[in-house]
């Protein structure tokens, strides 16, 4: 990356940041009225999903407060739901809500087989919001941020993208289609590792693809992953492969890499991304366990917890300074 392309990918980011200030905005109006916001979202969604099957089911449209939807509308799991939702993935209409659904992720969770979980524009504008705010609160706490690339999780597809019985399809190709399609665009400029890596279906290929790119990331300043797991997985790879992975890279960048490593005196991730300034990951509940994993490899590099946000909705987040 040159100075040039540095100043470039610092304008995008100042100027994308700036495009996130609404988001952040409204989320700090609705935080200091709690119980009305919840109230008036609440609202939204009865009114909105009466029509349903599910919320004809539940009667949603006479429901007038919070405690009667707790009463009648029960707590259920997965196993509950996926009848209605196999009825909107062979195309049936109105079955969850009335909004059409836009595509299907998988989603394997942790305690049970791989689960259909049904996108609508709304929930992604949902993820947007938050995900807005979010950001907007890591790259105004973090400056340091500016001026640098950012590491999104790129998994490998496991098949071709394909659809339901009804047609809908499955499967997103990257965590950036969460994002409004400026956000995705923006988002693109910043990554280390552009996002048609997940379209390589056999696992060592993606496995060395994926650490070429990050090892050419001399600017690398920001990862966001799920699991710790899949980082220490991927650090211990560059490790084992280290010597073959840099004869790849351009001789000045393998060059400075080895100068790093032999001051640190040990493979780390500040020795090769001296810029890193937060890695964002799950590590709450069991994820708990793989933080000093992680630690190994980045035992400086801030980590801040995802809090609870899963593909199935988003439901917290962390904030710095705030």
């Amino acid at each position: 990356m040159t100075p040039r392309d540095t100043l470039i990918l610092g304008a995008i980011q100042l100027g994308y940041t700036a495009s996130l200030a609404p988001s952040w905005n409204k989320f700090v109006n609705a935080a200091k009225s709690l119980e009305s916001t919840q109230s008036q979202k609440l609202h939204h969604f009865l009114t909105h999903n009466a029509q349903s099957a599910y919320g004809r089911e539940y009667r949603y449209g006479s429901i007038r407060d919070v405690k009667t939807f707790q009463d009648r509308v029960p707590i259920v799991d997965y196993d509950a739901l996926e009848p209605y939702i196999m009825r909107a993935a062979r195309g049936e209409s109105n079955v969850l809500c009335p909004d059409p659904i836009k595509m299907f992720e998988c989603s394997s969770g942790s305690t049970s087989a791989t689960k259909l979980i049904p996108y609508t524009d709304g929930l992604l504008s949902e993820f947007s919001a938050a995900t807005n705010a979010w950001l907007f609160n890591i790259f105004s706490q973090n400056l340091s941020l500016m001026g640098t690339q950012s590491y999104w999780s790129v998994s490998p597809s496991a098949r071709e993208r394909g659809c339901t019985e009804g047609g809908i399809p499955v499967g997103f190709e990257d965590d950036t289609e969460y994002f409004s399609p400026i956000g995705r665009w923006a988002l693109r400029k910043m990554m280390a590792v552009p996002g048609t890596v997940a379209r390589i279906h056999d696992m060592d290929a993606w496995r060395r693809t994926t650490a070429l790119h990050l090892l050419r990331a001399h600017r690398l300043g920001f990862i966001s992953i799920w699991s710790p797991t899949f980082l220490t997985l991927m650090m211990g790879y560059i490790e084992e492969e280290l010597d073959n992975l840099l004869t790849e890279l351009d001789p000045v960048r393998a060059g400075s890499i080895r100068a790093a490593l032999d001051t640190h005196g040990q493979l780390v991730g500040q020795a090769i991304w001296p810029r890193l300034g937060l890695i964002s990951c799950w590590t709450d509940g069991y994820a708990k366990t793989y933080v000093p994993g992680l630690r190994r490899w980045f035992p400086t590099t801030p980590i801040q917890s995802k809090g609870l946000l899963a593909t199935e909705g988003f439901v917290s987040i962390r904030l710095q300074g705030a």
